[in-house]
Order: C-alpha cells, then structure tokens, then sequence
C-alpha cells in the first residue's frame, strides 16, 4: 500500500480543510471545538496513513471529523441528537451516501474558488461564517444593498455554473 507522504498530506490538508472545519462546525456548533476536532482528525490520518489507502483517506478524515465531533459534543454534555448516535455506526452503503454528498459539498467549493475574489469573500463571510449583510458591509466599507449585489451576484453565478455542468452530462 502507497504511504503518503509530507508534501502529498500538506496538499490534501490544504484541500480538504475547509470542508472538514464546516462540517466539524455544523456538528459541534463551536469554531474552537471545530478547528480541534480538525486538526485531531488530521493528526489520526498521519498517525494511520500506512493503514490507510489513499483512495479511502478523504472518507477517513470526514468519518473521523464526524466522530471527533460525536465525542466533544458527549464530553461537553450538548444535545447529541438521534441522528448523530445512527451516524456513529455507517455501514458501507451509508459511508457512500457520505462521500457523495461531501463530494457535492467539494464540487460548490471549487466553483466558489471561480468566483472573483471579493464576491467570493462577501459570500464566505455570510454563509460560511454567518455574519451579518450590515457587519460585511461596514468591514469593506460598501452599502448593505452592495453586500446584497454580491450574494446575488455569487448565487447567480453558481447556478449557472451547475446548470451548465449538468447539461454537459447529459442528465
């Protein structure tokens, strides 16, 4: 089996960061906790990485994230809901179900990569870090309806992108 190594791990780090941290916040509804929740779930993949195929290594590190995140919230006595205790014992098929939605998650990620910067900043500080049109627009120094101009701009812009996609597949 392919052992990964540094420069390949710092590339799937970089990659996947991002999705893993937004899901671990989603489940642990802390950006402290997430970030831990993160970097232990990296450190579990190094730890593992000869055990590990690299094809199997991205569902490796969203299976561990989802688990880190199950054990902060028991340790922290939050609402651990019926579905996050389901979700600790994934079958295969469940696994895979999994994996495709982390891979629509990944497929909106890199076309929010496409957009121009600022759009780009305007909607990751409103729908990834929920902030609010009003807290945006003071930061940049732009109007609320500036903010709002972005958002459509970025929503449009996305739509069209998988709209296209899915015309190119035939679907």
């Amino acid at each position: 089996m392919d052992i990964i190594g540094k420069n390949d791990f710092e590339q799937l780090f970089r990659k996947h960061y991002s999705q893993c941290y937004f899901l671990a916040f989603r489940l642990a509804g802390d950006e402290e906790a997430a970030r831990d929740i993160v970097s232990e779930s990296f450190v579990s993949l190094w730890n593992r990485r000869a055990e590990v195929a690299p094809s199997r290594q991205l569902g490796y590190l969203l299976v561990s994230v989802r688990n880190n995140a199950v054990s902060w919230l028991r340790q922290h006595n939050r609402a651990v809901t019926v579905a996050a205790d389901t979700l600790s014992g994934v079958s295969d098929d469940a696994e895979e179900l999994w994996l495709l939605r982390e891979q629509r998650i990944a497929a909106v990620e890199k076309a929010v990569l496409l957009l121009p910067a600022r759009t780009r900043y305007v909607l990751e500080q409103c729908y990834y870090h929920r902030r609010t049109y009003a807290d945006v627009a003071a930061e940049l120094g732009i109007s609320v309806n500036g903010v709002k101009k972005h958002i459509v701009k970025a929503l449009a812009t996305l739509r069209q992108h998988f709209n296209t996609d899915k015309h190119h597949c035939g679907t």
